[in-house]
C-alpha cells in the first residue's frame, strides 16, 4: 500500500511540475504576443520565404513524402474513429444481451453418469 502512495504522490508532482512549465510557456507567449498587424511587406516577405522558389529534387521528394506522411495521419485518425464507434456499438449490444439473458430462467445442466468401479 505504501508504494502506492509513493506512485500516486510522484504522479501528482509530475503533474504539477507539468502544470508549472505550460503556464510558464503559455506566460511567455502571452508576454511576446502582439495584436498590431505587421506592414504589408514583412507579410509578403514571410510569405516569400515559406514557399520555396526553385525546387530541388530533393525538395519535391520531401515535399511527396510529407503529403503521404499527412495523407497516412488523416487516414489513421479517421480509421481510429470507426474503430472506437464500432466498440461502443459492439458494447450497447453485449450489453443489451446481457440484459436479455438476466430475466432468463437459470438452467442447470444435468450431471453426468457416475462412472461404476470394476
Amino acid at each position: 500500500m505504501a508504494s502506492a502512495r509513493r506512485l500516486y504522490r510522484l504522479s501528482l508532482a509530475l503533474a504539477g511540475l507539468g502544470t508549472l512549465s505550460v503556464l510558464a510557456i503559455v506566460g511567455t507567449a502571452l508576454s511576446h504576443l502582439s495584436l498590431t498587424p505587421p506592414p504589408v511587406a514583412e507579410v509578403l516577405a514571410a510569405c516569400g520565404r515559406l514557399l520555396p522558389s526553385e525546387l530541388s529534387l530533393a525538395g519535391a521528394v520531401l515535399l511527396g513524402l510529407g503529403g503521404l506522411a499527412l495523407i497516412v495521419l488523416v487516414r489513421g485518425v479517421r480509421s481510429a474513429l470507426i474503430q472506437a464507434r464500432a466498440q461502443v456499438r459492439v458494447h450497447s449490444g453485449l450489453r443489451a444481451a446481457v440484459e436479455r439473458l438476466d430475466h432468463l430462467p437459470p438452467r442447470v445442466p444435468a450431471a453426468p453418469r457416475p462412472v461404476e468401479a470394476r
